[in-house]
């Protein structure tokens, strides 16, 4: 899943420079055909030459950017032919300054592309190219070539923004892609119904915990919880009513202890599990009693039962990690104590502590509920 997210949003980044790359050669292209006509009626027939050239090159290079295949390559010959194009000019004819808009374009393209390398080489030959008018003019008339530097200057504003464009929009697909990834990570780990975490992230999460409380010798706990008789609700009220049932439940849960640490998930059907790392068996005893207060206080009609409420049984258990034991022994202990509230009546609260190897046990039955 978060696969195909990444994979879509590079594709649509893809597609968005793609066609950006593609208006840019369409704009050369145009460029280009104009100046053909110009210097071919102007009598510049070499030059006119080497425009058709250019329009040779970027008409094909149009169609196959828009496919979307081998756009750096072609990116590569565009940019190097017209350098060396506008370094030929350049000794040919200084007044023919327009040309540089040709590597602008290119290099615009490049950008886009994030081709670093691209903009670096334009950079280059248009530092050369004023380098050449300067030595020209100078020798010349010894007059400043104001065309050429403007241009130049007007080049390196247009390859300015082009680049912060580039990066903004960069910037955004990465944004969006980060966002993306977030939120389906926290998808992956959610049950849908309930809002808490599942099964899986709960193993993961009981793991790492575990590892944790082993290496600073502090106790973890943990309250297993299941809704009394949530089948016959379920048969009696439907499935619809069912669901709504679990979300108020898993809502008292989650609000029973708020330290960031804590970890609320759904384990299955109308089964619910808590992980409180750092918490004694008496402070899991005071949650699963919360739980049980609040469960109490929304009266949730039972419909299989006349004047009953749904009523919650809860299993606590308590151990402080060490590399003799695995995290499957907190769940069991948890479980264990679960079984002994179903069995005494339902609605209680029973605790199984594992400390140096045995068991300690105790029942809680809340006055509440």
């Amino acid at each position: 899943m978060k696969y195909e997210s990444d994979k879509n949003v590079s594709e649509l980044a893809r597609k968005r420079q793609i066609e950006l790359t593609w208006l840019i050669l369409v704009i050369g292209l145009i460029i280009h055909i104009l100046f053909v006509i110009i210097n071919f009626f102007t009598g510049k027939r070499i030059i006119a030459a080497f425009d058709l050239v250019s329009v040779a090159l970027i008409i094909p290079a149009i169609f196959i950017v828009k496919k979307g295949e081998n756009i750096e390559k072609i990116g590569y010959v565009i940019i190097w032919y017209f350098c060396i194009f506008l370094t030929i000019i350049g000794f040919l004819s200084p007044h023919h300054t327009f040309y540089m808009w040709s590597v602008a374009i290119t290099a615009t393209g490049l950008n886009i592309l994030g081709n670093r390398k691209g903009v670096f080489i334009v950079g280059i030959f248009n530092m050369l190219m004023l380098s050449i008018f300067l030595f020209r003019f100078s020798t010349g008339s010894g007059k400043l070539p104001v065309g050429a530097i403007s241009n130049i200057i007007l080049i390196s504003i247009l390859v300015f923004f082009v680049t912060y464009f580039s990066e903004t929009t960069k910037k955004k697909y990465e944004a969006a892609l980060i966002k993306a990834n977030k939120e389906l990570d926290r998808l992956s780990n959610v049950d849908s119904l309930t809002q808490l975490f599942n099964r899986r992230y709960f193993d993961n999460r009981l793991n790492a915990e575990w590892h944790r409380m082993q290496r600073d010798s502090k106790p973890l706990s943990m309250l297993l919880c299941d809704i009394d008789h949530f089948k016959e609700y379920n048969d009696t009220s439907g499935h619809q009513s069912g669901d709504e049932c679990l979300r108020k439940i898993a809502e008292i849960i989650k609000k029973s202890s708020s330290r960031p640490d804590d970890v609320h998930a759904r384990y299955g059907g109308e089964e619910f599990i808590v992980i409180l790392p750092q918490c004694t068996s008496d402070g899991a005893l005071l949650i699963a009693g919360r739980i049980q207060k609040s469960l109490s206080e929304i009266k949730i009609l039972h419909p299989a039962f006349d004047e009953k409420i749904v009523t919650i049984s809860i299993g606590v258990s308590t151990v402080v990690p060490d590399q003799s034991l695995a995290p499957e022994v907190l769940i069991s202990l948890a479980d264990e104590a679960l079984y002994k509230s179903k069995k005494a009546g339902r609605n209680k609260i029973s605790v199984l502590n594992y400390s140096d190897h045995f068991h300690s046990e105790r029942n809680f039955c809340p006055t509440a509920g």
